[in-house]
């Protein structure tokens, strides 16, 4: 039986979702250690990681919400617009997966970078500031780098969806 395009654009959702799911976890993990260094704070090193940890999951927690909320509605209007036009809509898809596809080398760099900054204040200075913004930059690019990833193997499995729907469509 011919699986319809339209299930491998709801296969991309899902993962998008995943990657959500993931943020928001991390999120809450940050925002659990920052409230957990403020109550049970006894050394100064402790202390200083409560806004950079806050900061960190606050910005993860929320973008895996947005996220989530975003993609609530996707799912039923990708049905309708394939139901539509089939042909128009896997070109639509293929144009936006071609716009953000090649900036995954970049994102992955960057986040590499971030790291590198990150154990540079940590290993490098000498104030608990400075230190705890290195431990939460590190924390913060690690869940960068694993969305990253799997948003990119999952762009490329559904890219190649794309192209053999276009060539099926064509012969």
């Amino acid at each position: 039986m011919k699986t319809e395009f339209v299930n491998h654009t709801i296969d991309w959702f899902k993962g998008e979702r995943v990657e959500g799911g993931m943020v928001i976890i991390w999120g809450i993990f940050l925002l659990i250690m920052s409230l957990y260094s403020f109550l049970y704070d006894r050394f100064d090193s402790t202390h200083k990681l409560i806004i950079p940890l806050l900061i960190a999951g606050l910005i993860w927690f929320l973008a895996g919400s947005i996220g989530l909320i975003v993609n609530k509605n996707r799912v039923e209007k990708a049905k309708i617009e394939y139901s539509r036009d089939k042909e128009a809509f896997v070109k639509s898809e293929k144009t936006r997966v071609e716009k953000f596809i090649g900036t995954y080398k970049y994102l992955l760099a960057g986040w590499s970078i971030a790291i590198v900054i990150g154990l540079a204040l940590f290993n490098f200075t000498s104030g608990s500031l400075s230190k705890a913004i290195g431990l939460s930059l590190i924390l913060f690019a690690i869940m960068g780098l694993i969305v990253d990833l799997t948003s990119e193997q999952n762009a490329k499995a559904y890219y190649e969806q794309i192209q053999l729907f276009s060539v099926i469509q064509n012969q």
